[in-house]
């Protein structure tokens, strides 16, 4: 429903106030996420995320209010879902790339660590690969999105946008499950799609996030097992994401 309701706003030759709606609900909904992390306040989050999102759909029915013109033409909407769509993009880069550092744990090798009790070498250097590859990937589908921004009719942008670019980010997930593990991996090392679909959902993505850029913990060295990495012993810094909460 939400990329419907994005496509719809694109597409506006008139826009009206609500076209803005869709462009507050993510940010509401991920800033609102990490405030209440960084508050210390994780069970009050739906509070400061209804509370973010207010204001911000308060903030931008006054500047409708005061320069409905400007705010309301169709290539000034169109520019605000792609400034959006860049945020959100280059952060996950920024996520995938960063990890990839010396001194941190690649993303996709921590994820790796709650199914593979054992990080063998290959998992530990296919895991790597596919960080890198995930940050080229992103990279590529934007400067690809930019380009259609500035020379493609509005619709072809908009689809591309909202209903392409995700489907792409799947199938560069199949993919990887699928086909690049029994490429590049043992047999014995390999994880089913659903496996990885289990793991994923383990994970508490925002707590994950934020100890990654704030909060190193210890990585664990390939052919080691998790439980035997400990802080005083490795020379390198990784976070071992953070099991999704259950209850408020």
């Amino acid at each position: 429903m939400y990329v419907v309701a994005v496509f719809i706003c694109c597409i506006q030759r008139e826009p009206q106030w609500w076209t803005l709606l869709p462009f507050a609900l993510p940010l509401g909904y991920w800033l609102g996420a990490y405030l209440a992390q960084r508050l210390g306040c994780p069970r009050r989050q739906w509070l400061v995320q209804a509370g973010l999102l207010l204001g911000l759909v308060a903030g931008l029915l006054a500047l409708v209010q005061t320069q409905p013109g400007a705010t309301l033409s169709p290539q000034r909407i169109r520019l605000f879902y792609f400034l959006q769509e860049a945020v959100m993009l280059w952060l996950l880069v920024a996520v995938f790339a960063r990890s990839l550092l010396p001194g941190k744990m690649p993303l996709c090798s921590a994820v790796a660590v709650l199914s593979h009790p054992v990080m063998t070498p290959a998992v530990w250097r296919y895991t790597r690969g596919v960080t890198l590859a995930w940050a080229l990937w992103i990279a590529g589908l934007w400067l690809v999105s930019a380009g259609l921004f500035v020379v493609a009719p509005a619709p072809t942008w908009a689809f591309f946008s909202v209903g392409v670019l995700p489907v792409l980010m799947t199938v560069f997930f199949a993919a990887e499950v699928l086909l690049g593990r029994r490429l590049f991996l043992p047999k014995a090392d390999r994880g089913s799609l659903w496996a990885t679909l289990a793991t994923v959902r383990k994970v508490n993505w925002t707590a994950f996030f934020m100890q990654l850029f704030q909060e190193p913990q210890a990585q664990v060295a390939p052919g080691a097992t998790a439980d035997e990495a400990s802080p005083a012993g490795q020379t390198s810094q990784a976070v071992a994401p953070a099991p999704a909460r259950n209850g408020p």
